[in-house]
């Protein structure tokens, strides 16, 4: 039996019947085996309780195949009414504005991309640490705590735990996937363990353990397959 998560199929191709009818009733979420792109969409799918399925591939050659991938690319989400996105950012944004994780107002919206923004600007300087020892010499003392400042001032500013308005946006979701993912590939690349500074941080440190023990979230990260990535 060949087997990835959410599909099994058998010698004979027999389709799974349950998960035909789950993908029916239910959007599905398909990336590949790993966290990457994939992993803020889910979050934001689990904290908002959607039901879905989390359909995790090893290749995608069908899914180009049939045209459904405007761009070639997965995080691809699909709705059994036929509603689909790709773009990783595009469907977290989507799933928050319609389960009240997009700020109470046009304004904290806008900020809330704001901070988004940020958070991917951290995710793409980490990875430098792929050019060679001085790049990652370079985002390990410096980059890093610089963007961890940032952080800890718009928390500072905001008074009251969340990074914008007066509950939790997509955007906190955001900046703990970018720091457990930072966390993750100093230990799986660099045999570094990496750890918020309480002291020098304290408003990210108690941000990122707010968002992870979030009981949907933590459901969901009880549940996660452990990946490299």
């Amino acid at each position: 039996v060949f087997s990835v998560q959410n599909f099994q199929f058998n010698k004979s191709t027999t389709p799974n019947i349950s998960l035909i009818y789950d993908t029916m009733q239910k959007p599905t979420l398909t990336y590949f085996a790993k966290r990457g792109l994939g992993e803020l969409p889910r979050l934001v799918l689990a904290e908002a309780g959607v039901d879905f399925v989390d359909n995790r591939v090893g290749k995608i050659d069908e899914l180009k195949a049939s045209g459904k991938l405007p761009f070639g690319q997965v995080p691809f989400l699909e709705y059994p009414d036929g509603f689909a996105l790709s773009q990783s950012g595009a469907i977290a944004k989507h799933v928050a504005r319609e389960h009240n994780l997009y700020g109470k107002n046009n304004k904290e919206a806008s900020k809330i991309d704001m901070v988004y923004d940020g958070t991917q600007d951290l995710r793409v300087a980490s990875r430098s640490c792929l050019n060679g020892e001085e790049a990652k010499q370079l985002f390990m003392t410096k980059t890093l705590f610089t963007w961890l400042g940032h952080f800890e001032k718009l928390l500072s500013e905001n008074g009251n735990g969340f990074l914008v308005g007066d509950s939790l946006s997509y955007v906190d979701i955001a900046l703990y996937n970018v720091l457990f993912n930072t966390k993750a590939a100093a230990v799986a690349l660099f045999k570094t363990e990496l750890n918020i500074d309480q002291e020098k941080y304290p408003l990210v440190y108690k941000h990122f353990n707010m968002v992870e023990t979030r009981p949907n979230i933590a459901a969901y990260l009880k549940k996660r397959p452990v990946t490299e990535g």
